[in-house]
């Protein structure tokens, strides 16, 4: 899965960019937060919700130094306590390309 990494060399993506990646990962979803720093975007999160089941998936876009992932936490849907997590996709800032988490599947 290719992206090209916004117009910084270090891989740091634009919000047109982190929503777009999101999106392959949530499907619907509602904004949660975003923080920023000198080099653009670090933290962009967004929630599910299983309409069925009740559980709250919230995706994380994180640019922490040369780390750019996704990751996921799933919380109960009655208590919103946090009950497990993963990284969903890793971006190799040399290639542009997102590597996907063993056993992750998009939606």
């Amino acid at each position: 899965m290719e992206t090209t990494p916004g117009k910084n060399k270090e891989g740091i993506l634009t919000k047109t960019e982190i929503l777009e990646i999101l999106g392959r990962y949530a499907g619907s979803h509602t904004f949660e937060r975003e923080k920023s720093d000198e080099h653009g975007i670090c933290l962009y999160e967004i929630r599910c919700t299983n309409s069925e089941t009740g559980e709250i998936a919230e995706y994380s876009y994180i640019r922490k130094e040369r780390l750019i992932s996704i990751q996921v936490a799933y919380y109960d849907g009655k208590s919103e306590i946090p009950i497990s997590g993963d990284m969903v996709a890793e971006l190799d800032t040399k290639t542009g390309s997102w590597k996907d988490a063993k056993g992750y599947v998009k939606k």
